[in-house]
């Protein structure tokens, strides 16, 4: 057997639309989180002005 020769080929190919299509959908709930801390921190502000304003006392 020593004097044969074996040749062995493979050839793969990968669609990543799969992952790419991942990607840009945790982009847009990164975006949507980004979004919403930023709502949640106007609304904080809002609430402290708020209590300021009416001389409430601090929520503990």
């Amino acid at each position: 057997m020593a004097d044969k020769k074996v040749e062995i080929r493979f050839e793969t190919q990968a669609d990543t639309k799969g992952a790419k299509d991942a990607e840009k959908a945790l982009d847009q709930v990164k975006d949507a989180a980004d979004d919403t801390s930023s709502a949640v921190n106007q609304v904080g502000a809002a609430a402290d002005e708020t209590g300021d304003e009416l001389k409430l006392p601090e929520a503990k």
